[in-house]
């Protein structure tokens, strides 16, 4: 059996790994311009890295935000925008995409936030109702992608 590992990543080489996994997921397969996929947010935000038997296997991020929705912030306050969540593809199937948004959770309510979104790829969307986001409002393209922002409250 697989021993899956959760942590922040913290170091340069983490941070190395983690930028591989967006590479490869996002860049390569999924051919986001990486003037898209890579921004601003990176430099502050949270970044997780899953492990399976020691081998990175995926990750995800959480920015802290201002606002994101309107009326719906004034009665959260500041929210969790996870994002750039990916699993590589010989492990995708095996929950780690819930392992990386249940960390990013955890590290959201560590930070006093109460309310979570991201903007899910529309194959994802039950992936994420099934964790407990709910679709707001339709649908768009991010890099040609077809999203929808989904919300949670933690």
């Amino acid at each position: 059996m697989s021993t899956v590992a959760t942590r922040i990543a913290t170091s340069d080489e983490d941070h190395a790994v983690v930028w591989a996994i967006r590479e490869r997921v996002f860049i390569i397969e999924q051919k986001v311009p990486v003037e898209i996929e890579r921004d601003e947010h990176d430099a502050t935000a949270t970044h997780v890295l899953v492990l399976v038997d020691d081998e990175p296997a995926g990750t995800g991020r959480l920015v802290v935000e201002a606002a994101g929705f309107g009326d719906v912030d004034e009665a959260h306050g500041p929210v969790a925008h996870l994002g750039r969540i990916a699993v590589l593809g010989p492990w995708r199937g095996q929950r780690l995409g819930v392992a990386i948004v249940e960390a990013l959770e955890g590290a959201a309510r560590a930070h006093s936030l109460r309310m979570a979104y991201l903007s899910s790829q529309d194959h994802a969307l039950d992936f994420y109702r099934k964790l407990g986001y709910e679709a707001m409002g339709a649908g768009y393209l991010e890099a040609d992608i077809p999203h929808h922002a989904m919300i949670k409250i933690l």
